[in-house]
């Protein structure tokens, strides 16, 4: 599900300067579509919206910037209601972001 235009995603982490192993995880062969239960769907755009507002630090990202959120509702075209109940979803989604990203950083420190 995306909102809008192709997926850049790949080509904004190259442009950024994301090691080659991080590509390589974001691309793996073993990709697979999945399905989006309704109940997620304000949620799901809610990320998908947010997934270029990250706020980082002196060893990566470290949590959404959640200042852009009013400006990414509006362009998912989500209520203001649906996004307030999104945000608990919003959030585990972010903390498994950063999760991924940590377990990703160790692998290629090491």
């Amino acid at each position: 599900m995306q909102s809008g235009g192709p997926d850049t995603s790949l080509e904004d982490a190259k442009a950024l300067g994301v090691p080659r192993e991080m590509l390589d995880e974001m691309v793996g062969e073993d990709d697979e579509a999945f399905a989006l239960w309704p109940c997620n769907a304000d949620a799901f755009s809610l990320w998908c919206a947010m997934r270029t507002q990250l706020r980082a630090g002196a060893s990566g990202p470290v949590g959404l910037d959640y200042t852009a959120i009013e400006y990414a509702r509006r362009s998912a075209r989500i209520s203001q209601r649906a996004a307030q109940k999104a945000m608990p979803l919003l959030r585990v989604a972010e903390d498994e972001m950063l999760s991924i990203i940590a377990e990703i950083m160790t692998k290629t420190s090491a």
